[in-house]
């Protein structure tokens, strides 16, 4: 592939400078991500809802959106998303819901200040959202359990 994506679940992950025709779409990101994993069990993880059979889904943005650079978080709390764009990275890779429920169900909070603030600045912004639950939980080790071991020791 013509770029490297950094794969760690350290805070920001950098793409190497590319012109903007040049760097990778999320989508491409997305699928480099899912087959480091080996988990193919998942198989439609570019899916828009949950009858794709897993929680890893881009949950707002586009897939073809060019990335800028990552962002990996356990959530994705507005502070996230503004530090997000504050140094000029689009994709924001978490592992817990976006929006306050396990399943993402946005229906209830329709009119929602929070709900609304938190979606039309994701909007706004031009940022994509993939949650990253079932496949990292599918490695062996579990790479959140292998991660927290290693954070604390």
């Amino acid at each position: 592939m013509p770029y490297q994506v950094l794969l760690f679940f350290a805070f920001f992950i950098a793409i190497a400078p590319l012109q903007s025709q040049d760097r990778p779409t999320a989508k491409q990101i997305i699928e480099q991500i899912i087959q480091e994993t080996d988990c193919d069990q998942l198989v439609d993880y570019l899916a828009t809802d949950l009858s794709a059979g897993t929680n890893d889904l881009i949950k707002e943005g586009s897939r073809d959106t060019r990335v800028t650079g990552i962002i990996t978080s356990m959530f994705a709390p507005m502070s996230v998303l503004e530090k997000a764009v504050e140094m000029n990275y689009n994709l924001i890779i978490t592992h817990e819901p976006l929006y306050f429920n396990h399943y993402d169900d946005t229906e209830p909070f329709q009119g929602d200040r929070v709900y609304e603030r938190k979606r039309q600045f994701i909007e706004d912004n031009n940022l994509v959202i993939w949650r990253f639950h079932d496949y990292i939980h599918c490695l062996e080790p579990d790479g959140i359990i292998a991660g927290m071991i290693e954070k604390i020791g």
